[in-house]
């Protein structure tokens, strides 16, 4: 990040009385993310249809899929909800779900990629049509998306690369973080070449009906392109095995 410094000079003339002038600064700071200084590559991913498909029900109790979201950089304070990001896709058409820990919002849609494919980042707009004002309580490390390029024209996440989210202004990206559904199972990742082993643990505060675990695995030493990541889930009896595709960024974004 390198911020910019744009000066702009005006010369004042006070009154007829006074003829003297004054100089005004204006600093103006412009903060730009993105490789050499230059501004980051963003471009929007519209609904593919206007009225979206989600729901708010403050009684839920159950949510299904084992990982319900990635996200990379650390995610602190409130929800933007009009500035949520991912990694660019390829493809022109992303599948998007979301909910929120606490299991009451959740959404699953399909995403055109507006102009042409292949930006660094995709910011999805809107994430919700609804639910703006609710969404916008709740902190952002409670939201879990789950943004993927399906390998058919269905949105089934079988075999699809996943896109994982990207805070726009976290102070440290080297991080990938998994948010998982145990169902009360004992949850690990297993190892990656070249990354530490990462580190899994129970969400220890708060509602935990949609996802209970994190798993944070160091990707800063990772190429870029597609990983294959294994969650395992073992209850005692049996380990489930629950393979992953991600895309990770041409470097930490």
């Amino acid at each position: 990040m390198r911020p910019l410094y744009l000066w702009r000079q005006f010369n004042l003339t006070s009154d007829l009385k006074r003829r003297s002038f004054f100089n005004i600064a204006i600093a103006v700071v412009i903060t730009a993310w993105g490789s050499n200084g230059l501004a980051q590559d963003i471009t929007n991913a519209h609904p593919q249809n206007a009225a979206l498909d989600e729901s708010f029900d403050p009684t839920a109790a159950v949510s299904g899929g084992v990982v319900v979201g990635l996200r990379i950089g650390e995610a602190t304070g409130k929800l933007a909800v009009d500035n949520v990001q991912v990694v660019g896709a390829s493809q022109s058409t992303v599948c998007v779900r979301a909910v929120t820990r606490d299991g009451r919002f959740s959404s699953n849609n399909k995403y055109v990629v507006q102009g042409a494919t292949g930006a660094a980042r995709l910011r999805l707009l809107p994430i919700t049509t609804h639910y703006s004002k609710i969404l916008s309580d709740y902190d952002s490390s409670d939201y879990a998306l789950k943004v993927f390029a399906a390998a058919g024209n269905d949105c089934l996440p079988k075999d699809a690369l996943n896109l994982p989210q990207i805070v726009p202004d976290a102070s440290s990206r080297d991080v990938l973080t998994l948010l998982i559904n145990s169902s009360s199972r004992r949850v690990s990742l297993e190892d990656v070449p070249g990354a530490p082993a990462a580190r899994c643990n129970p969400i220890s505060a708060g509602a935990r009906i949609a996802f209970d675990h994190e798993c944070r695995l160091d990707i800063a030493k990772l190429p870029s392109g597609p990983v294959k990541l294994t969650v395992d889930l073992d209850d005692g009896f049996a380990v489930e095995k629950e393979d992953i595709r991600v895309a990770l960024p041409e470097e930490a974004p």
